[in-house]
């Protein structure tokens, strides 16, 4: 049989989710999944698998490193949204809208993993993210079109703008301490992860339905280039008068890292609130730094019974 060169479909898409619309970088992957069990019998061995739960569809790709919206990034959850669900009892469709035209609109979704934010001269700012699709709320798993609808509609977005993609120098200050902690250079750059840990909701009938936050933290890693190893110690913490005892808060000194760099309009500054040490790395090496990685954790804070916000993302 003879083949029609119209039938081998490729090419790159735009997503477009909870009014955002993402470019990416590169590939969008859509991975459906489904968790299975086996009946066993001591004669005969496993049978064949069967369904546990209605599928899982997860969405990856990385987002073109535009510098814009931090709720359609990093904080789209905070440590207040510990105890809750991440499907709300809204729908919020995932539409993969192709460039030839062909739309796959899944019906519900759900962020469950934020980008890491990347502050260098050498990448622009964006890590991998993941949204995850579920059926449709209040839908019969039978439904033709409970999980996923097809279309066709010419592609016509124009939102992209090229400017917001920066890759510019960052400096950060570490509370009001001295030199040189009140300007960090760094190797290759700062990175600012804040991710929700979750666990799924299982139903019997349905399967997993949906997903609990049980965990929101804050970390920034980075290589500085301007301490020694006597800065590394102190930033550690690891002797003398500030020195973290056996007991002790971690983040006793309650110091703000506030990171900042760029220009209007993508002139940027990232607050990690009361930072504390979690790791430092001294180096003796022919080619490396002498001062290594460095990854600092941001402090829960309970203001009026609310959990305070990680961090925050200032865009001007």
């Amino acid at each position: 049989m003879p083949l029609d060169r119209n039938t081998v479909i490729a090419g790159p898409a735009i997503i477009t989710f909870d009014s955002y619309t993402y470019y990416t970088e590169g590939d969008i992957i859509v991975e459906l999944s489904r968790e299975t069990w086996k009946p066993k019998t001591s004669i005969y061995g496993e049978l064949t698998s069967r369904a546990k739960s209605q599928p899982v569809t997860k969405i990856t790709f990385t987002p073109v490193g535009a510098l814009e919206s931090s709720a359609k990034y990093i904080t789209r959850y905070s440590p207040s949204d510990i105890g809750t669900f991440i499907f709300s009892g809204s729908d919020k469709p995932v539409a993969i809208k192709g460039k030839d035209g062909k739309v796959s609109t899944w019906q519900a979704g759900a962020v469950t993993k934020q980008p890491v934010l990347r502050l260098s001269t050498q990448r622009t700012c964006w890590g991998p993210m993941e949204i995850s699709c579920i059926n449709a709320n209040s839908t019969d798993l039978t439904s033709g079109s409970g999980q996923n609808v097809i279309s066709s509609v010419a592609f016509s977005d124009t939102s992209f703008n090229s400017s917001l993609v920066t890759s510019t120098p960052y400096l950060a200050a570490l509370g009001s301490l001295s030199a040189p902690f009140n300007a960090i250079y760094t190797e290759d750059g700062f990175e600012i992860e804040q991710q929700a840990t979750t666990v799924p909701q299982h139903i019997d009938n349905y399967g997993t339905i949906n997903w609990r936050i049980t965990e929101v933290a804050a970390t920034v890693k980075f290589i500085p280039a301007n301490c020694d190893i006597a800065d590394l110690h102190t930033l550690f913490q690891l002797q003398g008068a500030n020195a973290v005892l056996p007991g002790q808060d971690v983040a006793s000194l309650n110091n703000n890292l506030v990171i900042t760099g760029g220009v209007t309009p993508t002139a940027l500054t990232v607050t990690l609130n009361s930072v504390g040490p979690e790791k430092t790395t001294e180096r003796y090496s022919l080619t490396e730094l002498r001062a290594g990685e460095v990854i600092l954790y941001a402090k829960k804070t309970v203001s009026a019974g609310v959990l305070s916000s990680l961090l925050t993302v200032a865009i001007a």
